[in-house]
């Protein structure tokens, strides 16, 4: 719901609720999937021994992956949001090459290396490097944009 509330403020020009809620619904989402990937690292085995019986063991080294790339995840989308709202799609589009040719790589690589764990480690580092941070870096810059974004 925020995607389309971002392009009515921006287009309102209510910067502060731009800024406030892009703020606010980063940390929590971030700290709403810490919270469950925490849960999740510490009850996977039990919960899935019930599913599954021993059918299925992930390594911790897996589940503690999954937990760090959910929890990322959650923090882009939400800031993802704001950059749907504020239409800005060249920067997400070429970040999402960048970021996906970057993982297919790495997962290449480092699969054989550390095992099933390398494929969600390798998404992990590909978006913290070529979308986190060139987001971060742009992100002051467009919200300065949006404030000075009248209709």
């Amino acid at each position: 719901p925020l995607w389309p509330a971002y392009g009515e403020a921006i287009a309102r020009g209510d910067v502060e609720w731009v800024v406030r809620t892009v703020r606010r619904s980063f940390l929590l989402a971030v700290a709403v999937a810490a919270a469950g990937a925490l849960l999740l690292v510490l009850l996977a085995p039990a919960i899935l021994h019930h599913w599954v019986g021993d059918a299925v063991t992930p390594a911790l080294g897996l589940l503690l992956a999954m937990a760090c790339w959910k929890v990322i995840e959650a923090g882009g989308v939400s800031i993802a949001m704001f950059l749907n709202g504020a239409q800005v799609l060249r920067l997400q589009l070429t970040c999402a090459l960048v970021t996906a040719a970057v993982a297919i790589t790495l997962k290449i690589l480092l699969v054989p290396v550390i095992g099933v764990a390398g494929a969600v480690w390798a998404s992990v580092i590909a978006w913290l490097l070529f979308t986190a941070l060139p987001v971060a870096t742009q992100l002051p810059k467009l919200l300065r944009a949006v404030s000075q974004t009248r209709v």
